[in-house]
């Protein structure tokens, strides 16, 4: 979709969400409903709390699930067919299984993880953000005490592995300008 007004695109998918205030005033999305497709679903969404419902939803989960599109694509397809099925572990329908594989992955990324040859220059980029999924996690894990981020947080600190990867993927910064992508004040 392309916002009007600022002629940008606008990623979303609403189509199975629903907004619950608060009694602060606050609203949030919250979890309940297992909607989404495994491969690209955060992992914190796949868990057996989650799939219960008992996990909100929140921004990072959606930008989790739009990073875990990159190696689907670059390790799989040339152009809009699929050439081997690399993930295929991915597509089981059982969540835990989902979650070992894409796990799996993170261990591979520097040794198996070749991607398909129209994906070669991008997947630098890819792997930047896998192991930045992977530091945030871990990051969560060593204080699971501390306050969520809030949206805003989590955009900047995705703003700022963007900025990183510019190094190993220099048309980023193009696009990057183009989608007038800046850190949010």
């Amino acid at each position: 979709m392309i916002n009007p007004t600022t002629k940008c695109g606008v990623l979303n998918d609403w189509d199975l969400s629903y907004y619950r205030p608060f009694p602060d005033g606050n609203g949030q999305v919250v979890g309940g409903e297992r909607t989404g497709t495994l491969p690209f679903m955060a992992l914190d969404l796949l868990t057996d709390k989650a799939w219960k419902g008992n996990v909100q939803r929140l921004y990072r989960h959606d930008l989790e699930g739009f990073i875990w599109i990159l190696p689907w694509v670059f390790l799989q397809f040339e152009g809009t067919k699929r050439i081997n099925c690399r993930l295929a572990g991915w597509e089981t329908g059982d969540f835990r299984k989902c979650t070992m594989e894409k796990r799996g992955l993170f261990s591979e990324l520097d040794e198996k993880s070749i991607p398909t040859a129209e994906w070669t220059a991008e997947w630098e980029l890819a792997v930047q953000l896998l192991y930045w999924l992977q530091v945030e996690e871990g990051l969560r894990g060593l204080d699971r005490k501390a306050p969520l981020l809030s949206p805003k947080d989590v955009f900047n600190r995705f703003y700022d592995v963007l900025c990183k990867a510019q190094q190993c993927y220099p048309p980023l910064e193009k696009l990057m300008h183009e989608l007038k992508l800046t850190p949010i004040e």
